[in-house]
């Protein structure tokens, strides 16, 4: 088995989709193997973009930091 990192989707359904099909798409999801876990929750596009990338330039900054100081 080769390493890698642990990775995920973030996967945004169309909004006039029922419950009872949101449910279906979570337990086909669930049912994919190496799935973990699928979690629901009421996406804000507008905002997630910016959440998402200033996410990322966290990471970058903690992976840069800790590379500078050899860890």
């Amino acid at each position: 088995m080769t390493e890698r990192e642990e990775g995920g989707f973030l996967v945004t359904l169309n909004a006039d989709l029922s419950d009872d099909e949101v449910d279906a798409v979570a337990q086909s999801i669930q049912e994919v193997s190496g799935v973990v876990t699928v979690r629901r929750y009421v996406a804000d596009t507008s905002g997630r973009a910016a959440v998402e990338l200033n996410d990322a330039r966290w990471r970058e900054s903690i992976v840069h930091l800790l590379d500078d100081e050899g860890v």
